[in-house]
């Protein structure tokens, strides 16, 4: 019996032990937690509170953030055309035998661009000129017969029917020479015909042929355009262009250059796209050098008004990357501060704000400051 006792009470006390140096170990923890986060370390004392800084006061002119009415305008994209380019074609058929044709060649109106062979012409001309020379020489033989056939039937020498036969050899001779000159104006024409000119003042934007081919009359040589008649073609939604009608002046801008060009409606072009269900509108207008066929452009087309909030620019302070202006409040000799704003878009001397500011904020833009 005394031995089954003593080995019940051998466990309990193990596990007393057990959680005695448990017990001891969490303390030591927690002491050295405490070290290390300074807890017994004497803290610094406060010092006296800093007095607010001086309020600062403005006195100088002010400028005030109001709102403007800004038009709404659709950008219609576009591609800049010529009017009405100009086709060089032949107009008889031939081989060509001399070209200056090439793309971006500036031609003044009559200068002779391209020549074809005209040997085969200029011989024709030669052989109907000695026709037309014989048939005059015909003529005036048939003109001095008839005179002195004239002289001859007065005094009764000859019959009737003699004068009636002079008559008609100078009929025949004339027509004769009035057919040989037709013939002559013809070849010459055609000779004329084989030094091919440019009709307008323009440059050319096209070349369709080579020196050695041979050509047909109509076929296109190349394409003539004046840089003094172009226009914007551009794809207007038909929710718009109820909103245009032809000879409206608009603005347009154009890829590459910094500002806007004046441009009117010259042709809206009465039929829809069933893909896009849109317009095409032509607007025209002068263009300086350098704006060539093909270069994109965007039509303004105004469609409403919106409300912008806008300061002079001169009153916005860069610092950094940040915009700021110095908002006075009280009037002249008010006080002043700062404030964060982030501006938009840019409208001559204005400049739009989107937030910090609302409609009639006063702001600084020089003068002095007193504490």
């Amino acid at each position: 019996m005394k031995q089954s006792r003593f080995q019940w009470k051998l466990p309990r006390r193990a596990t007393v032990a057990r959680l005695a140096v448990a017990l001891i170990l969490s303390a030591i923890v927690v002491v050295l937690m405490l070290w290390f986060s300074d807890y017994w370390t004497p803290k610094i004392s406060a010092g006296p509170v800093a007095q607010s800084a001086p309020v600062r006061r403005y006195h100088g002119p002010l400028l005030t953030a109001r709102i403007m009415h800004v038009p709404v305008k659709f950008f219609a994209v576009g591609t800049i055309e010529p009017i009405a380019p100009v086709v060089l074609a032949p107009r008889i058929m031939g081989k060509i035998i001399f070209s200056r044709l090439h793309a971006g060649l500036v031609v003044q109106k009559n200068q002779i661009l391209v020549r074809l062979d005209h040997r085969t012409l200029t011989a024709d001309l030669h052989r109907i000129k000695a026709a037309a020379a014989v048939a005059m020489a015909g003529l005036k033989q048939a003109e001095l017969d008839r005179r002195r056939t004239a002289e001859l039937f007065k005094t009764a020498d000859i019959t009737r029917a003699a004068m009636d036969l002079a008559d008609t050899r100078l009929a025949a001779a004339r027509a004769e020479y009035v057919s040989a000159m037709a013939a002559q104006q013809a070849a010459a024409t055609q000779l004329r015909y084989a030094a091919i000119r440019s009709p307008v003042n323009g440059v050319v934007m096209e070349k369709r042929v080579n020196t050695g081919d041979t050509v047909m009359p109509g076929q296109d040589l190349a394409r003539i355009y004046n840089p003094a008649h172009m226009q914007l073609t551009a794809v207007v939604p038909e929710s718009y262009v109820r909103r245009l009608r032809p000879g409206q002046s608009l603005t347009m801008r154009l890829a590459g250059f910094h500002r806007r060009f004046a441009v009117h409606v010259r042709r809206i072009i009465p039929k829809v796209s069933v893909q896009t269900r849109s317009f095409t509108v032509k607007a025209a207008g002068t263009f300086p050098s350098g704006v060539f066929p093909g270069m994109f452009g965007r039509l303004e087309i105004p469609i409403g008004q919106e409300k912008v909030l806008v300061i002079p620019a001169s009153a916005i302070k860069k610092i950094g990357q940040l915009d700021m202006v110095n908002i006075v409040t009280g009037g002249p000799g008010g006080r002043m501060r700062r404030q964060l704003i982030r501006p938009g878009r840019k409208f001559g001397d204005l400049r739009e704000i989107l937030s910090g500011l609302k409609a009639g904020d006063k702001l600084a833009t020089g003068g002095s400051y007193h504490d």
